[in-house]
């Protein structure tokens, strides 16, 4: 199993903000009130009562923008239907908490730009009838 990363922020530290709190609210839409509804990052910033500014600031020193995810082998889809198909009244932060645990231990993922790019043109063709040859 991978090291377990420890999310570290000068920024969210300031502002009172923690990387899990971060991460359902922001990737999950995991509301105060334990509720569910996606927003955006000035939603997030409305609810942790500060500016968009320091929520994207946090996210990039936590490594938890989308482009931090999506380099590592973990499905952020996966936790973020997990939450939005619960139960009503499912412990949600619950359900996030495992999907936490696993991304905190992904190793990066070795992404092939080549072969995505390729398959990229493949689609473009097949849905708009063109491609960047």
């Amino acid at each position: 199993m991978a090291d377990e990363r420890q999310p570290q922020s000068s920024c969210a530290k300031e502002y009172g903000l923690q990387a899990f709190e971060l991460f359902c609210a922001y990737h999950l839409g995991i509301q105060e009130d334990g509720g569910y509804r996606f927003g955006n990052v000035h939603d997030v910033a409305k609810r942790f009562r500060v500016g968009a500014a320091v929520i994207r600031q946090s996210l990039e020193e936590f490594e938890l923008r989308p482009d931090d995810i999506w380099n590592l082998k973990w499905d952020l889809s996966e936790a973020q239907v997990a939450v939005a198909v619960a139960e009503k009244g499912a412990d949600l932060r619950a359900i996030a908490f495992v999907h936490w645990r696993k991304l905190l231990t992904a190793p990066v993922r070795k992404r092939d730009w080549a072969k995505e790019l390729a398959d990229d043109r493949v689609a473009n063709r097949a849905t708009f009838g063109f491609g960047d040859d």
